[in-house]
C-alpha cells in the first residue's frame, strides 16, 4: 500500500488541470445489456462477452458467505441487507461520478451531490492531484477476444508516471490488502483488454479506496504478479461457463 500522499485540500477554489491524453486510435464499440439477469457486452459482430464483474461476483461473495453476513449483520433480515447493498451501490455511483467530472476538468464536479459523497471524494483528491495525469480514457467499454470477457474500466492514466489501470472503490472502513485480490483481478483483466486493442503496455494496477470512516487507501500491484495468484486462475477457468 502506498500512503505517501500529503492530505488536505489547501484551497478548494484551486483545481488541477489534468492532461487529457486521449486515445488517437479506435477502441471497440460495445453494447451492454442483460441476458437472463447476467450482464453481457456485444460487439459489432453480435458476439457476446460476459462482464468481468459478473464472472468474479460468485467468488467475491459466495451464497454461503452472503447468508452468513446477513445473519450476523442483520439478524437474517434479507430486506435490511438489500437496503444496505443498494445504499452502498448508490454511494459508489455518486462518488465515481464526482471523480469522473473532476478528472475531465469540469468545474461543477461537486454540484448536486450530497456532502458525504463530496467528503469521500475530497479524501481521494490529494492522490488524484499528486499522482494522476495524462488520462487516456474513463468509463471505457473494453473486451478481450483472447480472454472472452468484457467490462468498463474506471480510468487508464499515468499514476506517478506509470501508465496504469485505476479502479476507484468506496468502502465503509479501511480494508486489508489480502482482502482485495479480486479487485486486482478485475484490473488485470482490464489491462489485458487494453493491451490487446492498443499494444500499449500497462505498467501498474491501482486500487484507490475512500471510506465513510474518513480514510483513503492506495494499493499498487504489477499485473504480472496478479496473473500468478490463485484468484486469477479461478477467474480464467470461470469465464468458460459464460460462453
Amino acid at each position: 500500500m502506498v500512503d505517501n500522499f500529503s492530505g488536505g485540500i489547501n484551497d478548494v477554489k484551486t483545481q488541477k488541470h489534468f492532461i487529457q491524453d486521449m486515445k488517437t486510435f479506435e477502441l471497440p464499440k460495445l453494447k451492454r445489456t442483460s441476458v437472463e439477469g447476467t450482464r453481457y457486452y456485444f460487439n459489432s459482430d453480435g458476439e457476446k462477452y460476459p462482464s468481468v464483474t459478473e464472472v468474479i461476483k460468485p467468488f467475491q461473495f459466495s451464497k454461503e458467505k452472503r447468508q452468513n453476513w446477513i445473519n450476523n449483520a442483520f439478524g437474517g433480515d434479507e430486506r435490511r441487507a438489500q437496503e444496505y447493498v443498494n445504499k452502498a451501490g448508490f454511494r459508489g455511483t455518486k462518488v465515481h461520478k464526482i471523480i469522473e467530472l473532476y478528472l475531465k476538468n469540469q468545474s461543477n464536479y461537486f454540484e448536486n451531490h450530497d456532502q458525504k459523497h463530496i467528503d469521500m471524494f475530497n479524501q481521494l483528491r490529494p492522490v488524484l492531484d499528486q499522482a494522476v495525469n495524462n488520462i487516456k480514457c474513463q468509463e471505457e467499454k473494453l473486451y478481450s477476444k483472447e480472454l472472452r470477457v468484457a467490462g468498463t474500466v474506471d480510468c487508464i492514466a499515468k499514476f506517478e508516471g506509470n501508465l496504469s489501470v485505476i479502479d476507484f472503490k468506496t468502502k465503509n472502513k479501511p480494508v486489508k490488502r489480502e482482502y482485495i485480490n479480486w479487485h486486482f483481478v478485475q484490473c488485470a483483466a482490464y489491462a489485458s483488454m487494453w493491451e490487446e486493442w492498443t499494444n500499449i503496455p500497462i505498467e501498474k494496477l491501482i486500487i484507490l479506496i475512500t471510506t465513510e470512516s474518513g480514510n483513503c487507501q492506495v494499493f499498487v500491484e504489477d499485473q504480472e504478479v496478479i496473473k500468478t495468484i490463485d484468484e486469477w486462475k479461478v477467474f480464467i477457468g470461470a469465464i468458460a461457463s459464460f460462453n
